[in-house]
């Protein structure tokens, strides 16, 4: 049973991964919600696929950085979204029209695991956030 401890996930042991994992699975139901409403995506769409591969990463990665790859991910998604915003076929479209609902949800789904996901994916790889938070700065001696 030692064995099976020191090969624990960094998810079992950081909540910001967990929220990490939380946030790429619910960007990537948002583009899968798009995808079956018939928004316009490639006929096998990467988005989702990068974001649930990077969220099993993170969740079952052994090593502390996995969270690294989540991040990195989201941040991907992200900017293809706003690339794709700016040429005039991204976000804009679905959330111009509300009457088109699986595009209008689908796309506030996503947006909100994406921010979700690059906030959590920020804090879980930022080294000693949560350790600095409950103590006090030391001062000099003299």
């Amino acid at each position: 049973m030692t064995g099976m401890t020191s090969k624990r996930s960094q998810i079992d042991s950081s909540p910001t991964a967990r929220l990490l994992v939380v946030g790429l699975v619910v960007a990537a139901a948002g583009m899968l919600i798009q995808y079956a409403s018939g928004v316009e995506y490639p006929t096998i769409p990467p988005g989702p696929i990068i974001a649930l591969v990077a969220a099993a990463v993170v969740a079952f990665g052994p090593w502390r950085r996995a969270p690294v790859v989540g991040l990195v991910a989201a941040v991907f998604i992200s900017l293809g979204g706003v690339i794709a915003t700016i040429a005039g076929n991204g976000f804009t479209p679905q959330l111009s029209d509300p009457g088109a609902v699986g595009g209008f949800v689908g796309t506030l789904v996503q947006i909100a695991g994406l921010l979700v996901a690059v906030a959590a994916g920020v804090v879980a790889v930022t080294p000693s956030v949560g350790s600095r938070a409950g103590t006090p700065p030391t001062s000099p001696a003299g």
